[in-house]
């Protein structure tokens, strides 16, 4: 009988997963260094027993607060929740992307890849991943914006899934039309849950077009979401690029495609994809690539040359 437990006993402890031991160690261990340092304590004379105290304490402490400072605590949940996401079933693209970009902080897809969606199930998990952070992290700015022909496509639907079927034929989406149409519906749907989640998200559009299919039903969406959903339409003019609504202009650094930055502590994270293509222009064979950064603020200034934080202020985003 008391070897079945044993056995029962070893078996349970062998299903239990390591990322799961982790977390409860965070707790269990200072416990045990605890209540070890007043094992101790209670056995050696006075003197020895207050410096042991003192530094047992101060290197504790001294432990908890570089942790703390490199936000260990928040990137042990940002790839708890990324490794949760990459593994969850009925995905639209089972290649983890965005677990392998945190991993190795690129992903490059050739010039000769035919209609990749790394990109769109990038943006997918990320979006997912962010709506558990917010939910633990009440004060995390949030921003993505992205720069196209035409306003972003997601908030261009209308919510209504035969209204939207407008957007499902190869004139819209010229490849892989049905599932990047159902990633449309799905990115609609949790980006609108980030904004709920997190009053900070700020999505903002860059285009350079007003006359598309439902850009009118963009414009709607921008009153419905106030603070939270951006149109910012530019022109490009000798390498310079304006905003016509607010007349601010800077250099023409602006790539086509999506990035999110978002900020903890001391730290941006940026997601970051270069080459980006809307559905109506698909086809379009070009290098992509898809890169993950975790930096110090005030490096972050400076990263690829400052083009993104010049962009961020460019929309008059502070961070």
């Amino acid at each position: 009988m008391i070897f079945l437990l044993i056995g029962k006993i070893y078996k349970y402890m062998n299903d239990i997963k390591f990322s799961n031991v982790v977390e409860f160690l965070g707790i269990a261990w200072i416990l045990k260094i605890l209540f070890t340092i007043l094992h101790i304590f209670l056995k050696i004379n006075t003197k020895i027993r207050v410096i042991f105290f003192l530094t047992s304490i101060t290197s504790l402490f001294t432990l908890m607060y570089i942790a703390n400072e490199n936000n260990y605590y928040f990137d042990k949940n940002l790839e708890k929740y990324i490794n949760k996401v990459s593994n969850r079933r009925y995905r639209l693209l089972a290649k983890p992307v965005l677990q392998q970009v945190y991993r190795d902080g690129v992903l490059y897809i050739e010039n000769n890849a035919y209609c990749p969606f790394e990109p769109t199930q990038i943006h997918l998990d990320l979006v997912e991943v962010l709506i558990n952070l917010s939910n633990i992290y009440k004060n995390l700015p949030i921003i993505t914006y992205n720069y196209a022909e035409f306003p972003t496509t997601p908030f261009r639907l209308t919510g209504n899934y035969f209204a939207d079927q407008v957007f499902n034929s190869p004139s819209q989406i010229q490849c892989d039309t049905a599932r990047r149409f159902k990633s449309l519906i799905l990115r609609r749907k949790q980006e609108t849950i980030l904004m709920q989640t997190n009053p900070l998200f700020q999505n903002h559009s860059i285009y350079r077009k007003t006359q598309c299919l439902n850009c009118h039903v963009f414009f709607e969406n921008i009153k419905l979401h106030t603070n939270q959903l951006f149109g910012n339409h530019v022109k490009k003019i000798n390498n310079i690029l304006f905003n016509i609504d607010t007349n601010k202009k800077m250099a023409y650094i602006l790539p086509e495609g999506k990035v999110w930055v978002f900020k903890y502590g001391k730290f941006v994270y940026i997601v970051n994809e270069n080459n980006g293509n809307q559905g109506h222009y698909q086809k379009l064979q070009q290098g992509k690539t898809l890169i993950f950064k975790k930096l110090k603020y005030e490096d972050f200034q400076y990263y690829d040359n400052g083009n993104i934080y010049n962009i961020l202020k460019f929309l008059y985003i502070t961070i």
